[in-house]
């Protein structure tokens, strides 16, 4: 319909958007497609048209399920040949629920020197008995004279959805903000950053910010060294000492899966210099030159749920906790490897 509609319209994305939305909206009430209905499913809801730049028009279509929504995109471009469908994306066939495209969004960029934009789509899988859920995503390029988009990468996330997702992106970045699980039990939840750099061949290399916190960068520090191994620590984190040379000392009581009564105590040290974190040292000994702040406080700009008020329980430490200490950044270099790069 909207490929139809839009054939006619003039140059200039603003005003086509206001006119496809109306056309679409007049045409889909006479056909009742917008009344009210019995069923939980396949309610639409009133299409929303957007013009992110002079030359392009979005049309997001919204149709209801019983545990969200499921939404699509479809994205034109006007060239001297008029109004061109250049990004489709929706989710068909899909067995369960879950395989809708609820709470989407997307962005555009400002195109580069060839042209080209950036186009970042971000959707929640519905579910009905939970608030965690999986956050996809996905990176296009459009290029100038292309009719087919560009798939840049694609990746999957697991998020509570009871906060906010923050996307941006321009013609060589992209960012993802949200709140997802942490390894600390107590703690349930915490920030992740994710800001890349696009570089020649769409491959994408982690940049700064990784974290907002201490607290934040040691658990991203973990996944980089363990991912998803079962070699990774586990534990609570108790309070946040603040050392002499401005460094942040993170204490891990890491659990012992062969005697729940002994838990291991990891030490962090990690810097700070304008925003960026670097891992100083890891090791089963405090430094003496560390204080503890008010254990009532947080981490420094740290999400609301980043620590527990205590360590819930007594806990001594273990006989066989001796760690290796290491001092490599290993966010200096590198690439994500948690998503599929295309």
């Amino acid at each position: 319909m909207a490929t139809f509609l839009l054939r006619d319209q003039p140059a200039g994305g603003k005003a086509a958007a206001a006119n496809l939305e109306r056309a679409m909206s007049s045409t889909l009430h006479q056909a009742g497609a917008l009344d009210a209905c019995e069923s939980q499913y396949g309610r639409l809801d009133e299409p929303k048209v957007t013009s992110p730049a002079d030359d392009l028009v979005a049309v997001v279509t919204d149709l209801s399920n019983p545990c969200g929504d499921d939404a699509s995109l479809f994205l034109f471009r006007r060239d001297a040949g008029g109004w061109h469908l250049v990004l489709d994306r929706e989710k068909n066939d899909y067995e369960e629920v879950s395989g809708a495209a609820g709470m989407f969004q997307f962005r555009v960029s400002p195109p580069d020197e060839h042209g080209s934009r950036l186009v970042a789509t971000a959707d929640v899988a519905p579910w009905c008995t939970s608030s965690w859920h999986s956050l996809r995503w996905d990176l296009f390029r459009i290029n100038r004279g292309w009719s087919d988009p560009e798939t840049v990468a694609t990746g999957t996330e697991g998020i509570h959805i009871e906060d906010e997702i923050d996307m941006a992106v321009t013609p060589d970045t992209f960012s993802l903000n949200y709140v997802g699980s942490s390894i600390d039990p107590a703690r349930v939840m915490r920030d992740y950053h994710r800001h890349y750099q696009i570089t020649a061949g769409n491959r994408l290399e982690r940049v700064e910010p990784i974290a907002a916190s201490p607290l934040e960068f040691v658990e991203e520090w973990l996944l980089t060294q363990y991912g998803d191994s079962d070699d990774s620590p586990r534990g609570e984190f108790h309070h946040a000492a603040h050392c002499s040379d401005g460094a942040w000392q993170v204490e891990l009581w890491a659990y012992d899966a062969g005697d729940p009564d002994n838990d291991d105590i990891i030490y962090f040290v990690v810097a700070e210099e304008n925003g960026r974190y670097r891992m100083i040292s890891t090791g089963d000994s405090a430094r003496e030159d560390c204080k503890y702040d008010d254990p009532e406080e947080d981490f420094p700009h740290a999400h609301t749920n980043a620590l527990s008020g205590g360590t819930g329980a007594v806990r001594r430490r273990g006989e066989n906790s001796d760690r290796s200490r290491r001092n490599v950044d290993p966010f200096q270099t590198a690439a994500d490897g948690q998503h599929e790069h295309r």
